[in-house]
């Protein structure tokens, strides 16, 4: 029985530690482990009178318990089209062009601190990046850390999308055929073996080639 109680007590402890640290987004709001998120990169002033492209994933880390928290974040970047994908956490930036696994420095959270990861892509045209974000937490002490352990995983879909062919999409599925046309110029009620003429619900025309 005591030593049934004693396993109990230290699943108990194992528990209570891997709760202390969690993923918030800009709002504070716990974002679940395994979510993936959808984030659009947007443009705006460097400062310096040109133009930045950046996709900020929002993420922070919140150290929920009462003491001082070890903690680092692993970050796999399983797609990168084109430009380079950075964070900075807990202290230092790292940026990387290239798909692998990275991982951050240690550091620590104060009790109950909120720390942004700062995570971002900079593309430098148009295209996505996928990355995976692991966050770690240490048991920490004068003796440095210890007892690594997973406490959440957040995946991250980043998008640059050219706003003409997002538009030109949307338009293409709100797009019904109206009316179809042999070469002859005869109507008919379905697509024929051969060439096609298509005239589209918003008066676009164009040619369908059906076997």
């Amino acid at each position: 029985m005591k030593k049934l109680f004693t396993l109990l007590f230290i699943a108990l402890g194992t528990m209570s530690a891997n709760a202390q640290l969690q993923f918030v987004d800009k709002d504070g709001n716990v974002v679940p482990d395994g979510t993936t998120l959808n984030i659009e990169a947007v443009a705006m002033d460097d400062g310096f009178g040109g133009i930045l492209i950046e996709a900020n994933s929002g993420l922070s880390v919140k150290n929920t318990s009462d003491k001082t928290v070890g903690t680092s974040v692993d970050w796999q970047v399983e797609q990168l089209d084109n430009g380079a994908v950075q964070v900075c956490f807990p202290e230092a930036c790292v940026s990387h062009n290239a798909t692998g696994l990275y991982h951050t420095d240690k550091g620590t959270l104060e009790a109950n601190e909120t720390r942004a990861l700062n995570s971002e892509w900079y593309p430098d045209t148009y295209g996505q990046a996928k990355v995976k974000y692991t966050l770690l937490a240490y048991d920490y002490s004068t003796l440095g850390y210890n007892n690594v352990r997973d406490i959440a995983i957040v995946y991250i879909n980043y998008t640059y999308t050219d706003p003409a062919a997002a538009i030109e999409s949307h338009n293409a599925e709100r797009r019904t055929v109206k009316d179809i046309y042999s070469l002859n110029g005869t109507r008919t009620a379905q697509t024929h073996r051969g060439i096609n003429i298509v005239r589209m619900s918003d008066g676009s025309v164009r040619k369908v080639l059906s076997k």
